[in-house]
């Protein structure tokens, strides 16, 4: 009988550790995991930020090229930008709820400050798309697509593929990049609150 408890005890001690074990050995697959998507995430915002430093203020487009409204005809960015605009920069390589988040923070920005201006440009969505977006989001802005697809600006700031603003002056001049981030709105509104401020 003693034998049989002591076989009992020691088989729930070997359960206990069994199951004790596995808790660890998750606890430590899911602290790499998290180590690794962090890791992964300051990755992206170190790309980001090296982006922002290394074209605010150095670029101008040049201006022969154009941009197509969503009604398909032609405009000069000399005609889009008469004066310091904001602008929302996406692209169909980019991903959707990242697409939605840009656009809905600047249209919320828009709403207690009915004053403010900006344009979309885009690449790689048809006109077609263009005007859905516009009218199912109820964007407020105009919408462009660029047709010279190989501005290198553009084509350099797409390796993050994530939708960014910025200004363009009445010089064609870009400044005040920045991308913003899915979990956070305060950078987005200062941001937003410094750009109205400047025009």
């Amino acid at each position: 009988m003693k034998n049989h408890k002591k076989h009992i005890v020691f088989s729930g001690f070997l359960l206990m550790m069994f199951v004790l074990g596995l808790m660890f050995f998750f606890s430590i697959i899911n602290k790499k995991e998290q180590s690794a998507q962090c890791a992964t995430e300051i990755e992206g915002l170190r790309s980001r930020v090296l982006l922002q430093s290394r074209y605010s203020g150095l670029i101008k487009i040049p201006e022969n090229n154009k941009l197509k409204n969503i009604k398909g005809s032609l405009q000069c960015f000399s005609i889009v930008f008469p004066e310091s605009k904001l602008v929302l920069y996406i692209s169909s390589n980019q991903c959707d709820s990242c697409i939605n988040d840009a656009i809905d923070k600047v249209e919320t920005y828009l709403k207690k400050h009915p004053e403010f201006k900006y344009v979309i440009i885009s690449k790689g969505f048809s006109l077609r798309e263009l005007k859905l977006m516009q009218t199912d989001r109820n964007i407020n802005a105009d919408i462009y697509a660029l047709t010279n697809i190989e501005l290198s600006f553009f084509n350099k700031m797409d390796e993050v593929h994530y939708p960014y603003y910025f200004v363009v002056n009445k010089n064609l001049e870009v400044s005040n990049i920045f991308f913003p981030i899915k979990s956070s709105s305060i950078l987005e509104d200062r941001y937003f609150k410094q750009i109205n401020h400047m025009e």
